[in-house]
């Protein structure tokens, strides 16, 4: 039952940040998962992944883990899990900082 569940909340905030990918698709690259609740998204403009977390922590209290920080290659990714039941409400968030800071 508790793996059901949380299959579920992995399955339904997939298709929230499919969706929210899809949308900005100017700003980031959207590279989706083939298995679990982990993905490296990239900036699109190949910007400073480690700015840009930097910025969203700080403005929005939205932490997402700059790439730079697993590998020195991934300096335009970062990571993003979606394994949390709040995981829409921080999109929303990233939303309105997206919205009021780029």
């Amino acid at each position: 039952q508790l793996i059901r569940r949380n299959k579920k909340i992995i399955a339904d905030n997939l298709e929230v940040l499919d969706r929210f990918f899809e949308k900005h698709q100017d700003i980031f690259n959207w590279h989706k998962p083939k298995a679990g609740p982990i993905a490296f998204p990239s900036l699109a403009d190949n910007g400073d992944a480690e700015a840009f977390c930097d910025r969203l922590v700080k403005k929005a209290g939205i932490l997402l883990m700059p790439g730079v920080k697993y590998d020195l290659a991934y300096n335009k990714n970062f990571r993003i899990g979606f394994g949390r039941q709040n995981l829409p409400e921080a999109v929303d968030k990233l939303e309105l900082f997206l919205e009021n800071q780029m």
